[in-house]
């Protein structure tokens, strides 16, 4: 039961995403010229034991434009310095994703490259990843450990693997649009000799998607989706690859796909106070808001689960403080468009 509701939920849930979005999507790892840090953590369905918690610290930034000239190098010692054109995003997370019994700690590197267009920006990006898979041997259930061939098979409590992530980015002046794959190694996650030999790590693919809408010279609103697909495991449920012709997988892998989604409305207030509703399709209703002072900005947000589960549980609430860096002149050195 424990490794099911993992294999349900195998990537953490974000629903202030758009404040450190880069963790979705690597392409967007300094796509709006402003270096940000950022902490989140979220607790899922409050009052349910077991539930999932996600702790994630984030940084992303844009590498400064640059012309060609002379700069001090090691040890003071003078050096030509070749020209930059500003167009690489770098960033960096290191999370924390616990699921009962089931854990994943990890880091992951994100590089972005931006082509800058007449009146928008097209970004590519990708990210590589390693992380600990953990299960808690203690808090599990056996009904009869002495018979479990988790525990005579030779059980693994934990597993370091590599992974990879890649992702577009389309941004103008009130529009975006990105793409992205993550789980791209698809690794499976060899736990025991028998019962969780194949529990394998399932493709995810992000689609999002906004538009800003200027009310007044002070007022914004912005309605966005986040729709989130995952790849089905052909091979475990439709059987061995090799039976199958190639459009026999397509067609297997198409009808497999679950999706959810997030459809967000939110209204600004000269980008330092912000708040919002969202629908959830598992059935949340989900309320937000936010304030920036200065360079400084935090988030909260509250899910109030609508689905069978509100009997269990009274719903999930999430906060992100975080730091931005940057002026409005530097972006604009950035963009050269706004």
């Amino acid at each position: 039961m424990v490794f099911g509701s993992a294999s349900g939920q195998q990537l953490p849930i974000y629903t202030q995403y758009k404040l450190n979005a880069h963790v979705i999507n690597p392409s967007i790892a300094g796509a709006f010229g402003y270096t940000n840090v950022n902490l989140t953590a979220r607790n899922q369905w409050l009052g349910f034991q077991g539930s999932p918690n996600t702790y994630t610290l984030s940084g992303e930034w844009r590498m400064l434009k640059r012309g060609q000239g002379v700069g001090s190098g090691i040890l003071g010692m003078r050096r030509l310095q070749k020209s930059r054109g500003g167009n690489v995003g770098l960033s960096a997370v290191v999370f924390r994703d616990i699921n009962g019994a089931v854990s994943r700690t990890g880091a992951k590197g994100s590089y972005a490259y931006h082509i800058q267009m007449r009146q928008s920006q097209l970004s590519l990006g990708v990210a590589a990843s390693v992380f600990q898979f953990k299960v808690d041997k203690d808090k599990l259930i056996w009904e009869d450990a002495g018979s479990e061939p988790l525990l005579t098979g030779g059980f693994r409590e934990a597993i370091v693997a590599p992974d990879a992530s890649i992702g577009a980015f389309y941004l103008a002046r009130f529009f975006y649009f990105g793409i992205a794959g993550e789980q791209l190694f698809q690794t499976v996650l060899k736990i025991g000799s028998q019962a969780l030999n194949d529990y394998k790590l399932l493709r995810h693919y992000n689609i999002n998607t906004g538009y800003r809408i200027r009310i007044t010279k002070d007022y914004d609103i912005e309605p966005s989706i986040l729709m989130k697909v995952t790849e089905p495991d052909v091979k475990k449920n439709r059987g061995d690859l090799q039976t199958l012709g190639e459009s026999s997988v397509l067609m297997a892998k198409f009808k497999g796909l679950r999706q959810q989604s997030d459809i967000h409305l939110k209204l600004y207030y000269k980008d330092d106070y912000w708040g919002g509703i969202s629908y959830r399709t598992n059935g949340d209703l989900i309320i937000m808001g936010g304030v920036r002072y200065n360079n400084m900005y935090i988030g909260y947000s509250f899910d109030y689960t609508l689905s069978r589960i509100m009997s269990y549980s009274y719903g999930s609430h999430e906060i992100s403080l975080g730091m931005r860096f940057g002026t409005d002149k530097k972006r604009s050195d950035y963009m050269q468009r706004w």
